[in-house]
């Protein structure tokens, strides 16, 4: 069985009460640059409860039940110590009495426990520890400080106790190969606060290289002190609790960052001040009683707005501004009373007023600068003028209708044994002279010719000059130049004819 001589026992102890890490029989403590701690400081005292049997799954919190993570399964990387070179055969150098120790060869001694470059992509540590600055990536235990500690095996209990560290040889090829065991003629030992691994005897083929243990990740005792109530009420604090912080801190289990959303801002005054919380008024518009401030931009599918206003002794506007062609409107008050509502395309900074509706007048009227496009058409009937008068009028023996789509129908009826038309004869291009009716009207020349339904003057002979507006030789109108009616002129016949329809 390996056995650790006295010198090496006593060293290790000794310097440990000096605070000094033990690295060489050959050195004394004020030759030992590392330090280590009994481990009495707040600072560097576990604060939270360590699981007596967690299992060892590389990387993966635990803790003891539905607790917070307290301990991580890690494998460290094991970096030997230059001044840790010596051989323990020679005198003070602590070696053994086991076989084969006598004849040992100079070697290293002490070995750094350090993280692995890929820890921070490894782990799953959840506590916010991962790149803090002492969980890094190629840290070095005692370079923390006791912020990153081993957990010692005596906090379990069980047969096979987890918390032992167990070594491991490289492989060849830079991985954890064959393990040396805890009972191997090295007689190896680790300092669980400042990682730093012993070997007594130095076997060229037994050489660590890399280490499995639990580190410690949860909160140190002055962080639950604290976090428990400033000290007032002692104990460990809820490890249930969620918290609210303004950055990600790393030493509470369950902190939420509060973050400002859209439209909010922040002021922070430090440490004992205020932090306020206020709204961003380039975003979302800020109400003084009933009076806005700034611009309301209104973006294609408008909100619904109930306005009511309580100054009734000033004239004002309220504008409504539309953006990237979009349609504005202002509401332009007389004291209490609406005077009048505008509606406008906004381009840029420029309004273009296209339509104004006066809201004060007892039947809303509409007035218009330019012209009145639809792209879907317009609904309703075309037959009469706002007043109610007729625009169509209907001449003898003639019926006119329009449908609710715009549609006109004029039609006819039989009168003295005759057939009476009102014809559609066409529409004035402003130079055709001549138009040609469907029939032939009556001898007695009863035919009457409408431009936009205002009555056209006849030739005195209707088939032949003088004439003023038109004459007509059988089926054939024949207009002046004079009186050629405009381009889009409406030309209506009404005549009478014994052509059978």
């Amino acid at each position: 069985m390996a056995r650790r001589s006295n010198e090496t026992a006593t060293f290790f102890a000794q310097k440990k009460l000096l605070g000094k890490a033990h690295t060489s029989n050959l050195l004394t403590d004020a030759g030992e640059v590392i330090s280590t701690n009994v481990q009495l400081a707040s600072t560097t005292v576990f604060g939270e409860a360590i699981p007596t049997n967690p299992s060892k799954s590389l990387n993966i919190g635990q803790g003891v039940g539905s607790g917070a993570k307290t301990v991580e399964y890690v494998e460290f990387a094991l970096e030997p110590l230059d001044d840790s070179i010596y051989d323990a055969n020679a005198t003070g150098g602590g070696s053994g009495a086991e076989s084969g120790e006598s004849g040992q060869t100079s070697g290293h001694h002490a070995y750094a426990f350090k993280f692995k470059s890929t820890y921070q992509t490894d782990t799953d540590n959840s506590r916010g520890q991962a790149g803090n600055g002492s969980f890094n990536n190629s840290k070095k235990l005692f370079e923390t400080l006791g912020a990153a500690q081993l957990v010692p095996f005596n906090f379990s209990g069980e047969t096979n106790n987890p918390y032992v560290v167990q070594l491991y040889k490289d492989n060849g090829s830079g991985q954890a190969g064959d393990e040396i065991v805890l009972l191997a003629n090295i007689d190896w030992q680790v300092d669980t606060y400042n990682g730093i691994l012993f070997v007594q005897d130095y076997d060229a083929n037994q050489v660590p290289a890399f280490a499995r243990a639990f580190v410690y990740i949860g909160d140190m005792l002055d962080t639950v002190v604290s976090s428990g109530g400033g000290g007032g009420g002692g104990g460990s604090g809820d490890n249930s609790a969620q918290y609210l912080v303004l950055s990600s801190t790393g030493s509470l289990a369950n902190e939420r960052v509060f973050t400002a959303g859209t439209g909010l801002k922040t002021a922070d005054a430090g440490a004992n001040g205020n932090f306020t919380v206020g709204i961003k008024d380039s975003i979302v518009a800020t109400i003084s009683g009933s009076t806005f401030t700034g611009d309301l931009a209104l973006h294609k599918a408008s909100p619904v707005f109930n306005i009511q206003r309580t100054n009734n002794n000033q004239n004002s506007d309220i504008t409504f501004k539309g953006t990237g062609g979009q349609i504005g409107a202002r509401l332009r008050f007389s004291g209490s009373q609406v005077n009048d509502l505008v509606f406008s395309t906004y381009t840029g900074t420029t309004l273009k007023e296209r339509m104004r509706i006066r809201s004060n007048l007892p039947d809303i009227a509409v007035e218009v600068t330019g012209a009145i496009k639809s792209t879907l058409g317009f609904s309703g009937s075309l037959t009469q003028l706002t007043d109610g008068s007729s625009y169509l009028i209907a001449g003898a023996g003639t019926t006119i209708s329009s449908a609710s789509n715009g549609q006109v129908t004029i039609s006819s009826s039989n009168t003295n044994g005759n057939y009476v038309f009102n014809e559609y004869v066409g529409q004035g291009d402003g130079v055709n002279t001549l138009f040609t009716l469907d029939n032939t009207p009556t001898s007695n020349k009863n035919i009457s010719i409408y431009i936009n339904g205002l009555l056209q003057m006849p030739a005195k002979d209707i088939t032949g000059a003088p004439f003023q507006d038109y004459s007509v030789t059988g089926s054939a109108i024949y207009f002046m130049t004079s009186s050629v009616p405009h381009e889009g002129s409406i030309i209506m016949a009404n005549y009478t004819t014994n052509d059978a329809i």
